[in-house]
């Protein structure tokens, strides 16, 4: 059930309908839970039945491994439920991509069974890779200690499959969803008004912006020997704007559904294409993400504790699974790898030539020229992410240099990549503008009015450049 479509919209409106003449709080949060599922069997029913089965599964673990203290059965009882929560991923999402790996290592060593060239046809659920990081950190939160109590079942059933988040995050804290789920949230006008807003900002962004860029991006890596250099260069620039605009118009919705409700997601986006250096672009993109692998993989491999050798190793770990956890395919892998090389090097160079002493600044060029800079290999490294294999990015970044056969400008895209190239530069300029006086933090101090009067007009926009058939959002895949 696609956020952006009609049938979500009639879902949101008979899911606030029914809450709205439910006085009591737990009853509330059944009518979420029961619809929450039900949004998540819209696309497949047996989809459900594994994320029920992995409620179950970790509320009982929870609640055992609460109950004994520290020690070698609770030890046990933590790694039993993280291996079934990290298996059941490894199942669905990488069985397919080790198969075709041990072909190829076999088809090396002359070894080619006719029975391994059979693939197990496994279809992925949607969001499990998501909601099997709410269901790792749970477990290690209550492990740690971090949480008192392993919370009520039908909270941690709700925090698990809470439909605004389910299928591609914000990641959320158990922490801080119990907390809310404690006493009826009060009817904020305020809050609900906003929270309409958000969900017309992030429709406007992906009908109207990632949907229509998507067009030439599909276009050009489907056959990149068919178009110019422009054409090819609009493109790759193109997709870095398209999967911001797709990602975060889900997340700006994500946020604004959950306040409907009452309740309050983390923030997952803070103008990542203001960054200046790699390190700035992690912490401003996909946040929910990079604090997750952070605080449960980055840090428990020892951090920047045990020395600058270690360190680089533990970065380039963490960004190698970043990658893999995005999808199984060598690509992703290598994508993952070089933003954690370029942040090992980038933190060598800042710890021998600090840039604040190093590099006189002239203001706000040379700061432009760095956010221009970074803009430009963070986008470059996307080809590996959109690209359906290494062979194909390869081959897209060679015609971009002109090293391989190029077409010639595609004049029946010729419309289509300026409007394309103004949207990029709409984009990337409006986000270094905002990158001291975030934008949500100036539509917060409007009056309600406007807001409502702007997110009509961006709703009304968005149907008008809204494209026949837009496209799923990108990280209903991972």
């Amino acid at each position: 059930m696609q956020f952006t479509s009609y049938t979500f919209l009639l879902f949101l409106l008979a899911m606030l309908t029914i809450l709205s003449v439910w006085q009591a709080w737990t009853g509330r949060k059944i009518v979420l839970l029961m619809g929450s599922y039900c949004f998540y069997a819209w696309a497949n029913p047996w989809f459900s039945l594994v994320l029920i089965s992995s409620t179950l599964l970790n509320i009982i673990l929870a609640r055992q491994m609460m109950r004994v203290p520290p020690g070698r059965i609770r030890a046990i009882t933590f790694i039993v439920g993280i291996c079934l929560n990290l298996g059941t991923l490894a199942v669905f999402k990488y069985t397919s991509f080790f198969q075709q790996n041990l072909l190829w290592v076999t088809q090396l060593l002359g070894l080619t069974p006719a029975d391994w060239h059979r693939q197990l046809d496994i279809v992925l659920p949607l969001g499990i890779s998501f909601y099997t990081f709410t269901t790792t950190s749970y477990l290690v939160d209550c492990y740690r200690g971090e949480l008192s109590e392993p919370g009520k079942p039908l909270d941690v059933a709700l925090y698990f499959a809470f439909f605004p988040k389910l299928i591609s995050g914000p990641i959320c804290r158990a922490k801080d969803f119990f907390i809310q789920c404690q006493n009826a949230p009060s009817r904020d006008s305020a809050a609900f008004g906003w929270g309409v807003f958000l969900c017309a900002w992030g429709f406007f962004k992906k009908v109207a912006i990632a949907d229509n860029i998507a067009i030439l991006v599909n276009a050009v890596y489907s056959d990149p020997a068919k178009f110019g250099l422009l054409n090819i260069w609009v493109a790759i620039f193109g997709y870095a704007v398209q999967i911001y605009c797709d990602f975060g118009g889900y997340t700006d919705i994500a946020i604004g559904v959950a306040l409907l409700f009452g309740f309050s997601l983390p923030d997952n986006f803070k103008r990542p294409y203001a960054a200046i250096g790699f390190a700035d672009f992690w912490q401003r993109w996909h946040i929910s993400l990079s604090t997750w692998l952070r605080d449960y993989l980055y840090v428990p491999l020892g951090g920047n504790r045990k020395g600058r050798a270690r360190t680089y190793f533990n970065i380039v770990v963490t960004m190698l699974l970043c990658g893999l956890w995005h999808g199984a395919n060598w690509t992703f892998v290598l994508w993952g790898g070089i933003h954690g090389l370029c942040l090992c090097g980038e933190r060598f160079i800042v710890s021998h030539w600090p840039t604040n002493k190093a590099i006189p600044k002239y203001g706000l060029l040379y700061s432009a020229l760095k956010c221009v800079a970074t803009f430009v290999m963070v986008s470059l490294l996307w080809v590996l992410f959109r690209a359906p294999s290494l062979s194909s990015a390869w081959s897209l970044l060679c015609n971009a240099i002109g090293i391989e056969h190029v077409g010639v400008l595609a004049d029946e895209f010729l419309p289509r990549t300026l409007l394309t190239a103004l949207m990029i530069t709409v984009v990337v300029f409006w986000h270094y503008i905002n990158r001291a006086v975030p934008f949500h933090s100036l539509c917060r101090m409007a009056p309600s009015w406007l807001l409502g009067v702007v997110a009509s007009l961006l709703f009304i926009v968005a149907s008008f450049l809204r494209t026949p058939d837009g496209d799923q959002f990108i990280y209903f895949g991972f």
